[in-house]
């Protein structure tokens, strides 16, 4: 069986460790709503656990819900971010946010020019960069790395700064 390392490794408090280990089975099998469902009651018997609202954001990505994704990982943003063992998950969670508000944006103008051109300047390679950056990972996520790469080698052409950013 696949080791997971949980955060509630040194709790005495096994309902709350009972159920991330069944989220992460859960999200293994991809069964993210189950997921959500039981990070969601953690969350209920401990608010002030932040990780697990960047486990839950990170859920509702996966499942397109953007919007509750935003809410979870601003939550998680605000409660947890300074803290030194969560650095990454801080990088992660404001990479993920911004992710979903472009998406979001996106989808309410449905004209991927007229979205780029309204929201950065007519000679800025940022915009295209992000949208070749959000393609290329929902190729990786479907196993098409050859495409993928074609996507990061293009936002290396317009924009080599993007991926240090």
């Amino acid at each position: 069986m696949k080791n997971i390392k949980s955060y509630f490794d040194h709790t005495t408090d096994w309902d709350e460790y009972n159920l991330e280990i069944s989220a992460y089975q859960k999200e293994y099998k991809r069964d993210y709503k189950g997921a959500i469902k039981d990070i969601s009651l953690a969350i209920s018997k401990k608010p002030n656990y932040y990780y697990l609202f960047f486990e839950r954001g990170i859920n509702f990505f996966k499942i397109k819900k953007y919007e509750l994704a935003i809410k979870d990982l601003s939550e998680f943003i605000c409660m947890g971010g300074d803290k030194p063992i969560t650095r990454r998950m801080y990088i992660e969670a404001i990479f993920l946010k911004e992710c979903c508000e472009i998406i979001l944006k996106i989808e309410r103008e449905p004209l991927h020019q007229k979205f780029l051109s309204s929201t950065f300047p007519s000679k800025s390679t940022l915009g295209p960069s992000y949208m070749h950056f959000l393609i290329a990972l929902e190729c990786s996520t479907k196993n098409l790395f050859e495409k993928s790469l074609d996507h990061l080698q293009e936002i290396r052409d317009l924009y080599p700064d993007f991926l240090k950013n």
